[in-house]
């Protein structure tokens, strides 16, 4: 039967103990055992004891599965700390990496590309922004072609640049030295042109109303000069010391058929 001596919470008692392990109830034995109180304990005293022991083991067990749990996560934190240290620097050399590709990969740095560094600067194919837009190195960008400021400035490519072919060409971009190949700047071809102009213009002096003294430039007349009389409607020519008519208009000359009438009249 039941045991009249024994309390409720006593009964508690031996249900929290039917819910323990081995190595709990183990635990309670020993804590019994190290008692000094001995053999001598009532029912109540007892239940309490093994209520203690009990709660105190399972405490024990929950801290240890709590501490596995954290060295769980310590394990867990530690790695993801790895993996975030190696993509920072992955990140890192990816941004500012100077001296050769980014570590296991065959790229280059935004920075390599952008100011230059080793395998980009002066490599076949390559070549950082910086220098596509400003360098003027006699071996080119990429050994092969030159930066937009040399080709808008430069003199080191053989083709010209063109400011070379707008006034000339050379290092001192003077107009009477070919840009490439024979063929001079545009500043050149347009000075022969002017040039060409103001001696025809020095021939030929347009129309005028009478006989002029000089040229169109202030200059002396010249033998052979030419000019239009607008008064007389004829092309004039100086002889080297006056003019006299070169072509006379025939305009108001009779017909042909009218001389020969009056010439069988006559």
């Amino acid at each position: 039967g039941t045991d009249t001596t024994v309390t409720t919470s006593a009964y508690d008692a031996r249900d929290l103990v039917k819910s323990t392990t081995t190595a709990q109830l183990n635990n309670v034995y020993i804590a019994l055992q190290a008692s000094p109180i001995g053999t001598s304990l009532t029912n109540t005293t007892y239940w309490a004891l093994i209520v203690d022991a009990v709660t105190a083991a399972q405490a024990a067990t929950n801290a240890a599965a709590s501490a596995t749990t954290a060295s769980g996560h310590k394990d867990t934190a530690t790695t993801k700390a790895s993996e975030a240290s190696a993509s920072a620097t992955k990140s890192e050399n990816y941004a500012v990496k100077v001296d050769g590709a980014v570590p296991s990969t065959t790229d280059y740095s935004s920075k390599a590309w952008a100011v230059g560094g080793t395998g980009v600067t002066d490599t076949a194919g390559a070549g950082a922004a910086k220098q596509w837009a400003v360098d003027q190195t006699a071996d080119g960008v990429d050994g092969t072609e030159f930066s937009a400021k040399e080709y808008a400035i430069g003199v080191q490519q053989s083709v010209g640049s063109a400011k070379q072919w707008a006034i000339g060409g050379g290092g001192s971009f003077a107009t009477n030295t070919p840009v490439a190949g024979g063929v001079y700047s545009a500043k050149y071809y347009a000075e022969q042109a002017a040039a060409s102009a103001d001696s025809f213009d020095d021939v030929y002096l347009g129309a005028k109303s009478s006989d002029p003294t000089q040229d169109n430039d202030g200059d002396a007349l010249n033998a052979g000069d030419l000019y239009y009389n607008t008064t007389s409607t004829t092309l004039r020519v100086y002889n080297g010391s006056a003019w006299e008519d070169a072509v006379v208009s025939t305009s108001g000359f009779a017909t042909a058929g009218f001389s020969i009438a009056m010439s069988i009249a006559l």
